[in-house]
């Protein structure tokens, strides 16, 4: 039977099922219980338990009254077995839209283990969370499975950096379902340290389905610096001997991407199939920054007088700002990434 009591809030547990690391109370929420003659309109609900109470839902509700200066607020109390607490605590917290996806799935396995759930679970957690099955099965898998997977293999990496790549999303892990385990963990690092997107690795977990297991184990390495366009390019070759002949030439030339692109494209179209002369890309930059510097050397009393001593002051600090934006990109973490030349 359903009681309503005034309870102490000392007396109040959080439910020991909550999956949330922290419970913030809204800063909104607090001034509406001090302003609230009724303080808080919708108590939360609770459970009697070896002379406390746990509660089982409104959370916040009780951190907001804590915060608001409160000593006790009404609840409604309900005997609820230990599912019921866990059930309630899933259900209220998997509606919040700041729920995180490891959240979501520690949350997911504790109803799990609780039910005794070992095979064929995704349909009743659905039937009882009403998440879909196959969000479900992202989250396994994505959780269950792949990262620790790929904590390891980051655990064995000399390259302590990679430690500090962010964790993949659940698009991106499911983008490179297909692939054997160790060519996901593969992929979804390269993924990480170039920043792709889960489009992108849709696209190249495409692309080396149609490829030689040598070529694939070429793209995937860790050391390659192929970049995804010429990846999802590179099937137009059919020739697996030609494939890996070309992305050696991207790799020696450190091609960028549209280099790279282009010289698939033309060996594919058989349209040059004589060894590829590119342009010295470093020789154009520095002939950029020299033709700026003639430029500069150009200017005489006239465009002083033009510009004027106070503007002139502005001139030189803009060339200090493009001596310094000129500093920052040498300093810049992408560079560190770039293959020796």
């Amino acid at each position: 039977m359903t009681e309503f009591k005034d309870i102490p809030l000392k007396l109040l547990d959080n439910n020991p099922w909550q999956v949330r690391k922290e419970i913030n109370h809204d800063e909104g929420l607090v001034e509406s219980i001090k302003n609230d003659p009724l303080h808080v309109r919708n108590p939360p609900m609770v459970r009697p338990w070896n002379g406390r109470y746990q509660i089982v839902s409104g959370h916040r509700r009780v951190a907001a009254a804590r915060k608001a200066g409160m000593t006790s607020v009404w609840c409604k109390i309900e005997k609820l077995t230990d599912l019921d607490m866990q059930k309630e605590v899933l259900v209220e917290n998997l509606h919040r839209e700041d729920l995180t996806t490891n959240e979501q799935f520690n949350a997911l396995e504790q109803l799990r283990k609780t039910l005794g759930l070992e095979k064929n679970f995704q349909s009743e957690l659905h039937r009882l969370t009403g998440l879909s099955p196959s969000w479900i099965t992202d989250l396994y898998d994505t959780y269950g499975d792949i990262l620790p997977k790929l904590n390891i293999s980051r655990a064995k990496s000399s390259d302590k950096s990679e430690a500090k790549l962010p964790e993949p999303t659940v698009s991106v892990i499911r983008a490179t379902r297909g692939l054997s385990d160790s060519d996901r963990v593969k992929l979804i690092e390269k993924a990480q340290e170039k920043r792709w997107d889960s489009r992108d690795v849709s696209d190249v977990k495409k692309a080396v389905d149609q490829l030689s297991p040598e070529v694939r184990k070429v793209i995937l390495d860790k050391k390659s610096h192929i970049p995804a366009e010429a990846i999802k390019e590179l099937p137009t070759i059919k020739d697996a001997d030609v494939q890996q002949q070309v992305l050696g030439r991207i790799e020696s030339q450190s091609l960028n991407e549209e280099a790279a692109v282009r010289t698939i494209q033309r060996v594919a179209e058989g349209t040059q199939p004589q060894p590829i002369t590119m342009k010295n890309e470093a020789r154009e930059v520095m002939e950029d920054f020299e033709k700026t510097l003639l430029h500069i050397k150009g200017w005489g009393y006239n465009q002083y007088m033009i510009i004027g001593d106070a503007q002139w002051n502005q001139v030189e600090n803009i060339f200090t700002q493009i001596s310094l934006y000129l500093q920052s990109l040498k300093n810049k973490q992408f560079l560190k990434v770039m293959p020796d030349r």
